[in-house]
């Protein structure tokens, strides 16, 4: 039993490894080949009516098996598969338990799958280690051995008893963290291709990934910035309300979107903020607790244009040209487009840059384009 305990702490050790490396099951099921006697090994993740899923495999490297087990043989494999999954389910319990525990020796070997193919890769017995079932899949180990080894005795089921509690853990722990990456990767994706700044954040405001227009934005410092890695709103109307906004979207009860405008010193629009909660398990578990996404909006050409004509007093011919400057047209299509000539056109642009205290054409677009 002394001798035993160092190879047993190695074998729980790799299949926690497994949790975050996936290739680690290979080793893991060489492992569980070597205690039972078997001779190939596979960790099957699996619908029970359909038998679909996926198959890591161990000890037994010909792909054209496992190719036609997966198009073909998995669909009739009496050993898996149920015409009753909500009955199954009920009844269903972690075990471990031999094929002829499962059906008689007799209705095994009188099927195809047997005959065409478990016979040809010298799988005539199997031992079958239940981990986890959720909802119609399966995950399960399967040992196979030839029909020269006899059948697997109480001994060899023995043999892998203490590891299967934790074979259990590590099976649902792989699952979850497989869902995290996934919604991490399609996540992230997601975010940066938008253009608008976007950035996803724990429950206490913690900044965990912010797209590309995110990132220019915090380190502009002009509507957001991140303080020790906590997102605030710099000192503008209406700042207040994002740690409102962030408890109503983390909250555990109501989890409550939110969306309100960020308003400048002088009364114009800085950007319109939208507080969503992220619904889904693995969104939750991706940012270590309840995760929110903020969408920061800054303001449109219009309404940069608008807020002009309210500070400067603008006309409508005036805001008419300043728009078309700022969505980079000229003077002379500017005016052909209005119908006036370009003389009025340039009367306008004169009044303009008297109006907003500019003196160049290029400083005006600056001036209505800028981020503020």
């Amino acid at each position: 039993m002394l001798a035993e305990c160092p190879r047993l702490i190695g074998a729980i050790d790799r299949i926690y490894d497994a949790v975050l490396e996936p290739s680690a099951w290979m080793g893991i099921l060489s492992d569980i080949v070597d205690r039972t006697g078997g001779t190939q090994a596979i960790l099957l993740r699996s619908d029970i009516v359909t038998g679909q899923g996926d198959v890591f495999l161990s000890r037994y490297n010909d792909e054209n098996a496992w190719t036609l087990f997966q198009s073909y043989y998995a669909a009739i494999n009496p050993l898996h598969n149920v015409a009753d999954p909500t009955g199954y389910a009920a009844g269903w319990r972690p075990i471990m338990l031999r094929d002829e525990d499962w059906m008689s020796r007799e209705d095994v070997e009188a099927t195809e799958y047997y005959n065409d193919f478990l016979c040809p890769i010298e799988a005539n017995h199997g031992l079958y280690v239940r981990l986890a079932l959720e909802g119609r899949v399966l995950t399960t180990i399967s040992v196979g051995r030839g029909k020269a080894h006899g059948r697997f005795d109480e001994e060899a089921m023995a043999a892998i008893a203490p590891l299967h509690g934790h074979l259990i853990r590590a099976a649902t722990l792989s699952r979850r963290f497989a869902q995290v990456r996934q919604f991490a990767n399609g996540a992230v994706a997601a975010m940066d291709a938008a253009s608008d700044p976007l950035m996803l954040l724990d429950d206490a405001g913690r900044v965990v990934h912010a797209n590309d227009a995110g990132e220019r934005l915090l380190a502009s410092g002009a509507i957001v910035r991140g303080t020790a890695g906590r997102l605030s709103l710099t000192a503008r109307h209406g700042a207040g309300q994002i740690d409102t906004a962030l408890a109503r979207a983390t909250d555990a009860e109501c989890r409550q979107a939110s969306c309100f405008p960020l308003v400048d010193i002088d009364g114009g629009p800085a950007a319109d903020v939208s507080v969503l909660p992220i619904a889904s398990d693995a969104g939750i578990e991706a940012a270590g607790g309840p995760a929110v996404l903020i969408r920061i909006s800054p303001p449109s050409a219009d309404q940069r244009i608008d807020r002009l004509i309210e500070r400067y007093g603008l006309t409508a011919a005036e805001r008419s040209l300043a728009l078309s400057l700022a969505q980079g047209g000229n003077l002379r299509d500017t005016a052909e487009a209005r119908g006036v000539s370009v003389n009025t056109t340039r009367r306008h642009l004169a009044s303009i840059f008297d109006k907003t205290g500019v003196h160049r054409q290029a400083d005006l677009v600056r001036l209505l384009t800028r981020a503020e």
